[in-house]
């Protein structure tokens, strides 16, 4: 199962640089700043919920029971 590992791995990168932008955002003076940083996070996310639902497809896991709620 190696394409699975690099599927994970890269699910655990997104979510490491979502959460990168979600510190950076506290950061951040300007709100309208720090709601883009948030926005980016959520994206990210988002990009690794659907990465992470058709790896439980392909395994034919029932992908409702996982996901993430916003």
């Amino acid at each position: 199962m190696p394409e699975q590992a690099a599927i994970r791995q890269e699910i655990d990168r997104l979510r490491r640089r979502a959460e990168r932008h979600r510190r950076v955002a506290l950061d951040f003076a300007s709100m309208d700043d720090a709601w883009l940083a948030q926005d980016e996070a959520s994206a990210i996310d988002r990009e690794a919920d659907k990465l992470e639902a058709d790896m439980f497809k392909s395994e034919g896991v029932n992908v409702l029971r996982f996901m993430r709620r916003p």
